[in-house]
C-alpha cells in the first residue's frame, strides 16, 4: 500500500495549528508550505518555506513532493471583514495549487469551505439543498472555487470533498474575535462590549472540529459536508458563561445594537453524524473552560 503523502497549507493558522498534533501521530509524510517557519522537519512533517502566490516555487514544491493527498486549509480572513479584495488573489491561488496537485498524481483532495456560502436568510444550512449566497466576496470566492473543483477533480476521476466550517472557537484563535475578545478582556481585568446579544450562532470546538476534519481527510467521502455541532448558542448566553468562569461578568456591557437580520444561523449535522458516527465530544461550557485555560497560560493577552 502506497505511504500517504500530504500537502498541507495553513498550518500556522487556527485550525492548522488544532490539527497538527493528530497528523504527528499518523503514519503519513507532511509537506507543510508556510510563509512564516523556517524550512525544517519537525516528526514526521517537513516545514517548507513556500508562498502560493509564487507559481514558479510552488510549481516546484509540488512537483518534488508528489503529493497523493491535499489539504487546503490556507486564505486570508479579516475579523468583521469579509469583503477583501485579496479573496480574488486566494481564488487563483487555489485553483493553481490544485491544479498542480492534481498533474503531479494526487488522489485525495480535501478543500475547506466555509458556512459563509449559504445564504443565512434560510436560518438552518442544509448541504446541497441551502441556497448559496455571493453577500461577501468571501463567500463568493469560496463557492466558485468549489464549482471549480467538482469540474476538474471529478472529471480527472480524482476523490474530492469539501467541508463547510461553520462557527469554531478555541486556542490559537484571532484576539479580534468574539470569544477570545471577551476571554482576554475579563482575565485582564477590562470592560467587554458585545453588541450582537440576540443573535444565535453554531459553535463547535476547534478540538471537535479537527477530529472531524482528519477522519475526513483519510475517509473516502466525497461531496460537500458540513462541520458545526448542529445547535445555536445565543451570543448573550456565550458572553455570561464566559464572565461565570472566569468571574469578572460584571465587566461585560451588552448594548444589543445590532441590525443584524439573520438572527439564526445553524448547520444541519446529520450527514456528519450518519456518515462518520460523530458528535460534538465537548459541550460549549467545555469548549469555553479550555480555552479558557490556554489563555490563562498565555504570556501576551
Amino acid at each position: 500500500m502506497t505511504k500517504i503523502r500530504l500537502l498541507l497549507t495553513g498550518g500556522t493558522g487556527f485550525v492548522g495549528c488544532n490539527l497538527l498534533p493528530i497528523l504527528k501521530e499518523k503514519d503519513i509524510e507532511v509537506l507543510s508550505l508556510t510563509t512564516t517557519h523556517s524550512a525544517v522537519q519537525e516528526k514526521n512533517i517537513k516545514w517548507q518555506v513556500c508562498n502560493i502566490f509564487d507559481d514558479e516555487n510552488l510549481k516546484k514544491n509540488v512537483a518534488e513532493f508528489k503529493a497523493t493527498h491535499l489539504l487546503h486549509l490556507a486564505w486570508e480572513i479579516s475579523p468583521g471583514n469579509y469583503n477583501l479584495k485579496s479573496n480574488f488573489d486566494w481564488l487563483q491561488a487555489s485553483m493553481n495549487l490544485i491544479r498542480l496537485f492534481m498533474e503531479n498524481g494526487g488522489k485525495r483532495a480535501v478543500i475547506v469551505g466555509s458556512g459563509l456560502e449559504y445564504d443565512w436568510s434560510a436560518g438552518l444550512c442544509r448541504e446541497n439543498e441551502t441556497k448559496l449566497s455571493d453577500a461577501t466576496l468571501y463567500g463568493l470566492t469560496k463557492n466558485l472555487l468549489h464549482r471549480y473543483c467538482e469540474a476538474l477533480l471529478k472529471s480527472n476521476d480524482i476523490s474530492f470533498a469539501w467541508p463547510r466550517l461553520f462557527f469554531l472557537y478555541g486556542p490559537n484563535e484571532d484576539k479580534r474575535r468574539l470569544i477570545p475578545y471577551l476571554i482576554t478582556q475579563l482575565l485582564k481585568g477590562d470592560k467587554a462590549v458585545v453588541r450582537e446579544t440576540e443573535l444565535y450562532r453554531d459553535y463547535l470546538y476547534v478540538k471537535d472540529a479537527v477530529n472531524y476534519l482528519a477522519t475526513l481527510l483519510f475517509s473516502n467521502y466525497t461531496g460537500t459536508i458540513n462541520i458545526a455541532s448542529g445547535e445555536p448558542t445565543k451570543l448573550r448566553d456565550i458572553a455570561l458563561t464566559i464572565g461565570n468562569i472566569i468571574g469578572n461578568q460584571n465587566l461585560i456591557e451588552f448594548q444589543n445594537n445590532s441590525h443584524t437580520a439573520n438572527k439564526i444561523v445553524v448547520a444541519d449535522n446529520k450527514k456528519m453524524i450518519s456518515e462518520f458516527g460523530f458528535s460534538p465530544r465537548y459541550s460549549i461550557e467545555n469548549g469555553l473552560e479550555e480555552t479558557i485555560k490556554w489563555w490563562k497560560n498565555k504570556q501576551d493577552l
